[in-house]
């Protein structure tokens, strides 16, 4: 009789746990967004003012859990910088290595030389120019 306490006194207990431990909500804090790295920009050399220039940009977006976001991009007078934000969602992702491609559509308002520029690293951009006749 007391193996039968027993045993019951640990099915309750063992049910209790299940529902306790079921009934917790565990959220995804694995999402999150990053700069990505740019290996390719391609920029027409000149258009005429009224144009608009495609710059194709390639990129890599690291993991499966990882796409593209958006393009950032800040212009200061003839200086225009990119950036690819990518996001990501999930904690187990696989460690394939992707890569991405945009079209970035840039019309400059007016005649002269713009210096096109994306991140290397952190802090460091290469340029590529742009003639606007």
């Amino acid at each position: 009789m007391a193996l039968f306490i027993y045993l019951w006194i640990m099915k309750l207990g063992i049910g209790f746990l299940i529902l306790l431990l079921g009934s917790c909500k565990i959220t995804d804090n694995c999402a999150r967004t990053e700069i990505a790295r740019i290996t390719k920009l391609t920029c027409p050399k000149e258009i005429s003012l009224g144009q608009t220039a495609g710059i194709e940009i390639e990129f890599g977006i690291g993991n499966g859990c990882g796409s593209f976001k958006e393009i950032k991009s800040v212009q200061t007078g003839n200086y225009l910088q990119l950036e690819i934000i990518n996001s990501f969602t999930g904690c187990t992702c696989t460690e394939l290595y992707q890569m991405g491609r945009k079209v970035f559509p840039f019309t400059p308002t007016q005649k002269g030389t713009y210096y096109i520029q994306y991140l290397l690293k952190e802090n460091s951009y290469l340029t590529d120019t742009l003639l606007v006749k």
